[in-house]
């Protein structure tokens, strides 16, 4: 696995970790231009995998990378041991997978989920078996019912690869004190942009204010919690 780091690490913004879809790197379609407009704000990692790698080498590749920023042990300086994560497809619902399990994930944001990673079988029977001897990691109803930190589930009308009412599923699953729905209307899987990128639109524009504020508020929180505790009050 490797890690590309988008924005500076000399900040004391707290870090977000951003997951694509099935085989698509940090250059597909609205990808770079989603993680160079977020990374001004706070550093954003995308871990890039092989190709072919099997999905539950992902998962465990992501884990380990989850718990080194819990731990501060990655091989470059962060301020924070807390951070975000926000995904697109495949990517979303591995991020709602993982920071399910994860107290130092403050709030996620899924951007085209699938409700089930079965969905990934349907063209790789690899897949579907890798899935199959691992059902313990794909369980995505009950890591989405156990949330524990805010999450944002977006969904895109006329996305035909992941539709819309698998968002709507994973929503309905969601703790609802925890939890919105944003739906974009004619909008499909690339939120209307194309690849290579050709230039934002209203509605990944939408999406991207969604992430930064997102984070901004959950950080903002997590801050104030912190200081509750030590007995700080502000002025």
């Amino acid at each position: 696995m490797v890690l590309e780091i988008h924005g500076s690490l000399d900040t004391t913004a707290e870090p977000v970790v951003f997951l694509g879809g099935l085989e698509f790197g940090s250059d597909w379609s609205f990808y770079p231009h989603l993680l160079q407009t977020l990374g001004q704000h706070r550093p954003v990692i995308m871990p890039v995998m092989p190709p072919a790698c099997p999905l539950s080498r992902e998962y465990g590749a992501i884990n380990d990378l989850f718990d080194a920023l819990a731990e501060g042990s990655l091989p470059f300086d962060l301020k924070s041991q807390q951070f975000g994560v926000f995904g697109h497809a495949k990517g979303a619902s591995l991020a709602l997978l993982l920071s399910a399990k994860m107290p130092a994930v403050c709030g996620a944001v899924a951007i085209s989920p699938l409700c089930t990673f079965n969905r990934l079988a349907d063209s790789d029977s690899s897949i579907q078996d890798d899935i199959g001897a691992n059902k313990e990691l794909f369980d995505l109803e009950l890591a989405v019912r156990s949330q524990r930190c805010e999450v944002v589930v977006i969904g895109a009308e006329e996305d035909h690869i992941a539709p819309i009412d698998e968002a709507e599923c994973v929503f309905h699953w969601a703790p609802k004190g925890l939890s919105s729905l944003v739906l974009l209307e004619k909008t499909g899987h690339s939120l209307g942009s194309q690849h290579p990128f050709d230039g934002s639109n209203k509605e990944l524009d939408r999406v991207m204010k969604i992430c930064a504020e997102l984070f901004d508020r959950v950080f903002a929180r997590s801050a104030r919690g912190r200081d509750s505790s030590t007995g700080f009050q502000e002025a």
